[in-house]
């Protein structure tokens, strides 16, 4: 690749077939849309190629792929250049000098500012709920969401295709695993993957850099309470303060598996005592849900039971659970059903179909075109061989 600011102009192989702009946007529509082999005999139609003079199925995945990987390695490079210039390490994230970087940078966005709504938020729902935390430090939780940036991160995982291997080679997993993070501000939302999640974050914090996004904002991560997640936030954005919030919608399904193996009886039964438990964790209220599970009757619980488990999963993740109820009322996020979509629209959907199976290089390859065209970038790079996330590096 040669970059000259935010232009990308990908190099060709000895004797490869130059394509025109048209093929490669043709090309990359299809091939996002259907399986490869259907993309494939699309593309000859409309090209009116018939047997002996058409476009082999290799040659065209083989395209595909190639064109995927210079879009990722693109915004891989432009990425380093962002980090490089706003004095952070380009392979780790980490401030090289956190005292020399720009103190607009390290500092949150204001807080929720209509203390009268929200005070009478807070009166309303104190009628059915019981908080754990004065009112003072439920409004202090609060952001304003015109100073906010959210970020939204997922894993998702495709079939592993089947590789030979030779004795002694390290043998692949089952699957492939692709990161997705969305990254939403007040005007303007970015898709963002890699099937490395550290580079994924890296280039999460480049685009926020380049686009002055974590310049006076508040900097906010919905998250399903994975822990790998928890340590990459952690680790690379040490320099500021940062909220993380368990995603409510996982909250409740972490909760419902762990009742499912520990109580007897129907599901009706672990359902009643789901809906019991709610209220506590909707208040953000994580002492009075831990009392709750630690109180139940042993008569309907199984002998091997993860009451206990899910009582060290709550308490571990005590600061990433808010007042849900309240953020609901003021129309706050509560959710990453954001990064959920945005997974079905650059992974599931187009390669979670039946029987098919990926390399990690192609999966991360139609991934990254699939991205391309979410985030109205397709034109940028086919048309003007450069891509839109970088505006710092744009001549």
């Amino acid at each position: 690749m040669v970059t000259n600011g935010s232009s990308i102009v990908p190099e060709h192989k000895p004797k490869e077939r130059i394509y025109s702009k048209a093929f490669t946007e043709d090309s990359l529509i299809l091939a996002r849309s259907m399986s490869l082999r259907d993309a494939h005999t699309v593309l000859n139609k409309v090209l009116h190629r018939t047997e002996g003079n058409d476009v082999k199925l290799r040659t065209y995945s083989d395209y595909v792929q190639r064109q995927g990987e210079q879009i990722g390695n693109a915004i891989k490079q432009g990425a380093e250049e962002v980090l490089k210039e706003a004095g952070f390490d380009s392979e780790s994230g980490q401030a090289i000098n956190a005292e020399r970087l720009d103190p607009a940078i390290k500092e949150a966005g204001a807080p929720w500012s209509d203390k009268d709504t929200a005070q009478a938020a807070v009166e309303k729902l104190k009628e059915e709920l019981k908080f754990e935390k004065d009112e003072a430090e439920l409004l202090s939780e609060l952001e304003d969401p015109d100073k906010s940036c959210y970020c939204s991160p997922d894993d998702v995982l495709v079939r592993h295709q089947k590789e030979h291997r030779t004795e002694g080679n390290k043998k692949e997993g089952a699957f492939v695993r692709d990161t997705v993070i969305e990254v939403q501000s007040p005007d303007q939302k970015r898709i963002i993957t890699s099937t490395s999640m550290n580079d994924a974050f890296l280039v999460v914090l480049a685009y926020l850099l380049s686009n002055h996004l974590l310049e006076n904002k508040t900097l906010i991560f919905f998250t399903d309470g994975a822990k790998d997640l928890r340590r990459n936030i952690t680790e690379m954005f040490s320099f500021r303060q940062v909220k993380v919030i368990l995603d409510w919608y996982h909250l409740m399904e972490r909760c419902k598996a762990c009742l499912s193996m520990s109580v007897n009886g129907r599901k009706e039964q672990r359902n009643q005592i789901l809906e019991l438990l709610r209220p506590y964790l909707w208040a953000g209220n994580v002492i009075g849900a831990i009392d709750f599970l630690k109180n139940l009757d042993s008569k309907i619980l199984r002998p091997q039971n993860r009451i206990d488990e899910l009582c060290r999963y709550l308490d571990d993740r005590r600061e990433q659970i808010p007042c849900y109820a309240l953020r609901h009322e003021l129309g706050l996020r509560i959710s990453s059903n954001h990064v959920e979509k945005a997974n079905d629209l650059v992974v599931a959907k187009r390669q979670k179909n039946n029987g098919m199976s990926w390399s990690n290089t192609g999966s991360g390859a139609l991934a990254q075109i699939s991205a391309l065209f979410l985030n109205h970038d397709a034109h940028n790079w086919i048309y003007e061989s450069r891509i839109s996330l970088f505006p710092s590096l744009a001549a």
